[in-house]
């Protein structure tokens, strides 16, 4: 995760999102606590969407669960009397989630390979990554 949030500038985003509160006209005793809020919503979207969320459907990964979708690509519900009408995708929404998720997770590990930030990782260590990533690939087909 810390290699990939240096991979994808989290720090410049971190920066951008206090540098905007700052400016917003808040109050005085509430810009820290204003800026808190903004930067823990900010690590969590990180976090819950790997930065594919940032980027256009088109570069995406495919989805594992829906067919003919990018990860965590919102569809048209269908609605009756202004709720959504309950199907396989709003009773298996959380289920659809996590497996984008893991889909972005292999995805975004596999970018931050030969990524120079965060070196820390031994050569063990390297190698045990290495081994996960090819059960990840095999598990695909």
């Amino acid at each position: 995760m810390i290699t990939g949030a240096n991979r994808l500038h989290l720090q410049d985003k971190l920066s951008k999102v206090v540098f905007r509160n700052e400016n917003a006209g808040s109050k005085r005793d509430q810009l820290a606590e204003r800026q808190v809020f903004s930067i823990n919503t900010e690590i969590a979207d990180f976090i819950a969407w790997l930065d594919f969320v940032n980027q256009p459907l088109s570069q995406r990964p495919a989805s594992r669960v829906m067919n003919e979708r990018a990860i965590f690509e919102n569809r048209e519900v269908e609605k009756i009397n202004g709720l959504p009408k309950l199907d396989d995708q709003t009773n298996n929404y959380t289920k659809n989630y996590l497996f984008d998720w893991f889909v972005a997770f292999g995805h975004f590990a596999e970018g931050n390979a030969g990524h120079s930030a965060g070196r820390e990782i031994d050569q063990v260590s390297n190698t045990k990554l290495g081994t996960v990533l090819d059960l990840y690939r095999s598990a695909q087909c």
